[in-house]
């Protein structure tokens, strides 16, 4: 592959990984959204008012740290998942750090970077919010109507260790059933438990899920992963041996 094909594809990789982004904010947000209007809602009656509260608590909300596990087994007598895989998103204001299995993604003021681990390499772009779109994100519209139509009407299953228990039915949908286990003094998720038609059931459980985290130093920036002159970008002593692609750099070549 010649070095304008090769740039061209990796730029076409970084737009993915944009839209990549763009996606998992909106199921981010759908999920915050609901989590951040579950206060203590006790009865069914409480959850419809719980979520007509939801878009408003979502929008005030700056920061947010997650720390789950996600689990999929072939079936509900499975004790050994097929699929085991820890996920960390750590968020404040428009700054992201995101960390899935083998994959890494940096979001801040200056870099959009992208780290696999298992080919080690690191993509690095400069950010461009205007092209992103990022910053003019707005949650998806919010219809109770509409989404009880397609969920269904959450059923209270009670209090079980300190959770309450809500199970809510999917129409016409790959998952048919979704049971949610909300902490009752702290009022967040601490799991969701997904069933399948097919027989398969996907568990995340949240470890950790801080609406207020304090951030150490230094979380949202880039030197963690690469270290920047005036003419080049290097892969920091974290990641020695990684191949360093600068979208900027590589495009004046190729061109």
């Amino acid at each position: 592959m010649n070095a304008f094909l090769k740039i061209k594809k990796l730029k076409n990789d970084m737009n993915r990984n944009v839209f990549c982004l763009t996606a998992m904010r909106i199921r981010l947000s759908l999920l915050l959204m609901l989590v951040m209007g579950m206060q203590a809602a006790y009865a069914q009656q409480d959850f419809a008012q719980v979520l007509l509260g939801m878009k408003e608590k979502y929008q005030q909300m700056e920061s947010v740290h997650i720390v789950m596990q996600v689990q999929v087994f072939e079936d509900a007598g499975a004790s050994v998942p097929f699929y085991n895989e820890k996920v960390e998103i750590r968020k404040d204001a428009q700054r992201y750090r995101y960390r899935y299995a083998d994959q890494d993604m940096l979001m801040n003021e200056k870099y959009l970077i992208m780290v696999d681990r298992t080919a080690r390499e690191i993509v690095c772009s400069k950010r461009n919010p205007k092209a992103e779109n990022l910053d003019n994100f707005q949650p998806p519209g919010f219809n109770m109507d509409s989404l009880f139509s397609f969920y269904g009407k959450p059923q209270y299953m009670g209090k079980k260790d300190q959770a309450h228990h809500y199970k809510v039915a999917l129409k016409d949908a790959v998952v048919n059933e979704v049971n949610l286990f909300i902490d009752a003094d702290a009022n967040v998720f601490r799991k969701i438990d997904y069933k399948y038609r097919d027989g398969q059931h996907a568990v995340i459980a949240f470890q950790v899920f801080d609406v207020h985290p304090q951030f150490e130093p230094g979380t949202f920036d880039e030197q963690f992963y690469v270290t920047a002159s005036k003419t080049d970008i290097k892969p920091s002593k974290n990641f020695l041996n990684y191949q360093v692609v600068n979208i900027e750099t590589d495009n004046e070549t190729a061109n």
